[in-house]
């Protein structure tokens, strides 16, 4: 199928057909397929499933063929996103700092709990190469050096601009704020509008699976939040699109919204906390928590693990309160851990805070899964703080209304690049 072609030179389009001869024929040796050329470079089939192992790899959601077919749409624009980036890394000569990657793994190793040794061998056994991860980061990290040092001076915040957004956020200051992620679909023409859409509903389906958000943010979205996976931060609904914070507005704590269609494209998104001026801070919070929990192996089929989640919901409406456990797991085949485990949520590995932030003491959480099977969390006492937010500032509304118009500014910048390549998908 042909994407699009620009207006390239007899000579240029030599080299590609050279380049995509020589690359058929090393895929056909790997027993691999081309799935796409953008310009020169091409993205084989390995890579395709690279990335959707990668996304996986930190879910109980087993990787199968027909996964793959479902969300390869998306996978695919955002590696053509991604050699574009390249491409255009190297026509400006932009190069890393030496150990700039090797920084962002590590980071990506302490938001997991885990050494970098503990987070590559995860990786391996999703089968997933540190190359691919390195990949990624590399395109990432170049594409922000070319953002901030092409777009930046394109940006033009005014006084007059920052006055009224501030005056706006006083007026407001009795509003929710909200902390969101999200991830983003842009749609350059209305021939991509079907795919679009139902890629953005296949990946918000994984969302709501169990699959991370962050992950999916950092695999699929379009926007320059996704080096972050997708974080927003705190905000007003008015900040965004109208149609997205119409649905906002609508949404509970830890919910994923429908993909949402922008003036742009499609955004899901992924609400975290919600928060007026004063009040406790979630995160922050004593809790001490006792535990249930049905085992079931990572290898085993979809199908059972559905049917243990189904049962772990089951045994979460028997529970009243931590001193039920025992009986509750006698009478279910489940297994109790009696002894209470006391955090502070903030300091609790991430699926396990996410479930348990907003409970009250007595309450138990949704399913939550591991390495070991489906567990259910009982809060058997909270101690809550109380938070200290401070008010708008102006330099912080125009921080935001700086980052809004730069994200802008690479959405174009990205459609301009896929505008002008030849990009070919089979």
């Amino acid at each position: 199928m042909l994407y699009r072609l620009s207006k390239r030179t007899l000579e240029t389009l030599l080299v590609l057909v050279t380049v995509a001869f020589g690359s058929q024929q090393a895929a056909a040796q790997s027993g691999e397929t081309i799935v796409a050329i953008v310009n020169d470079d091409v993205i084989s089939s390995w890579d395709v499933r690279q990335r959707v192992n990668l996304v996986l790899s930190s879910s109980q959601i087993k990787v199968t063929d027909d996964l793959v077919q479902r969300v390869q749409g998306q996978v695919i624009r955002n590696l053509i996103d991604e050699k574009l980036q390249l491409q255009e890394g190297e026509r400006f000569e932009v190069e890393l700092e030496a150990g700039e990657i090797d920084e962002e793994i590590g980071r990506m190793a302490r938001q997991n709990n885990m050494s970098v040794a503990q987070f590559e061998n995860a990786l391996t056994s999703s089968g997933v190469k540190m190359s691919t991860v390195r990949d990624q980061l590399k395109a990432e990290l170049i594409w922000a050096k070319i953002v901030r040092g092409r777009m930046m001076q394109r940006v033009n915040v005014t006084d007059s601009e920052i006055d009224y957004a501030y005056n706006e956020a006083i007026a407001r200051i009795e509003e929710p704020e909200y902390l969101v992620s999200e991830i983003y679909f842009d749609v350059d023409d209305s021939v991509q509008e079907q795919e679009v859409r139902a890629n953005a509903n296949q990946i918000q389906q994984q969302a709501r699976n169990g699959v991370p958000f962050p992950s999916l943010a950092q695999q699929f979205s379009q926007s320059i939040t996704a080096a972050r996976g997708g974080d927003l931060g705190w905000i007003r609904a008015d900040s965004l699109d109208p149609a997205a914070a119409a649905e906002l507005k609508k949404m509970t704590k830890f919910e994923v919204s429908r993909p949402i269609r922008t003036s742009d494209g499609y955004v899901i998104l992924g609400l975290r906390d919600k928060r007026r001026l004063g009040g406790p801070d979630p995160l922050q919070s004593t809790v001490s928590l006792k535990q249930v929990f049905i085992p079931v192996a990572p290898e085993a089929p979809e199908s059972e693990k559905r049917q243990v989640f189904g049962k772990a919901e089951q045994m979460r409406s028997q529970i009243s309160g931590c001193n039920s456990l025992k009986a509750v797991a006698r009478d279910t085949g489940a297994i109790a851990v009696d002894e209470a485990m006391t955090r502070v949520v903030s300091e609790l590995p991430g699926p396990i805070g996410t479930a348990v932030a907003s409970l009250a003491a007595g309450q138990s959480s949704r399913p939550v899964a591991s390495q070991a099977g489906i567990h259910v969390f009982v809060v058997c006492s909270r101690k809550d703080v109380e938070r200290n937010v401070e008010p708008p500032t102006k330099d912080g509304v125009a921080d935001h209304l700086f980052n809004q118009q730069l994200a802008m500014q690479a959405q174009r910048y990205i459609r301009d690049l896929r505008s002008d390549a030849t990009i070919e998908i089979r």
